[in-house]
């Protein structure tokens, strides 16, 4: 499965009200700190869980680099 990850910044920068760029910088840096501010607790759960998985994360930053 390939993920458009242009749309994904761009859905998910616009349901939580930051910019693009934001969003990007947050998740190449690992702090999501920006981003949890903004979730409800079913959601926080969920980022949080896909956030300790490395391989997830490292796929993220390869695809937000290119």
């Amino acid at each position: 499965m390939s993920i458009d990850i242009e749309k994904l910044i761009k859905a998910a920068s616009g349901k939580l009200g930051m910019s693009e760029e934001q969003l990007r910088s947050a998740v190449q840096k690992g702090d999501i700190s920006a981003i949890r501010k903004r979730l409800d607790e079913s959601d926080k759960a969920r980022i949080d869980k896909v956030m300790k998985d490395r391989t997830v994360t490292e796929n993220l930053k390869k695809k937000l680099s290119q």
